[in-house]
């Protein structure tokens, strides 16, 4: 006879008219160590289609009336440790979802400021480009300047008139 959670008498035994009851589905099959069970359909598995898949309910374990209490005590402290840390599990990423959600809101305004930046650098350089146009054109016309004046000096007034053809 093995313990049940819901025996009607109160004493946490069930008979096992009760325990084949509450069997749902057959056992599952063995697979060996180091497989993998290929994924079963939500009906094949017991579970209905929408339901928690982290949550496994005792009723749902196959009972087996060779198995000695002392291992179903067992396994279901084996299961009551995996729902806790499942559960723990889910805290810690209800607490990480605000988290996430703010590093995602950085993020994407560290993006916007490096797209503006990329704008900035952008017309600077298009500004430097035509300043650079400008400083050069400048200088060409300072220096051209400087030439008429040098030619400007060294000449008189007779040498003027002769260049233009005056005398």
């Amino acid at each position: 006879m093995a313990p049940s959670a819901e025996a009607p008498n109160g004493t946490g035994i069930s008979s096992s008219a009760q325990v084949k009851h509450e069997r749902i589905s057959p056992p599952p099959v063995e697979h060996p160590r180091g497989t993998k069970r290929p994924a079963a359909a939500p009906e094949e598995s017991g579970q209905e289609a929408g339901s928690d898949s982290g949550h496994i309910k005792v009723e749902e374990l196959p009972a087996s009336s060779e198995g000695r209490p002392e291992d179903l005590a067992t396994v279901r402290d084996q299961l009551s440790r995996t729902e806790a840390e499942l559960g723990t599990s889910k805290v810690q990423s209800t607490r990480l979802d605000p988290e996430k959600a703010r590093l995602t809101e950085d993020l994407t305004h560290i993006e916007r400021r490096i797209q503006r930046s990329d704008g900035f650098i952008k017309d600077i350089t298009a500004k430097c480009t035509e300043l650079r146009t400008k400083v050069q054109t400048l200088e060409e016309a300072q220096q051209r300047r400087q030439r008429f004046r040098k030619l400007g000096d060294s000449l008189d007034d007779a040498g003027i008139a002769r260049m233009l053809g005056c005398a």
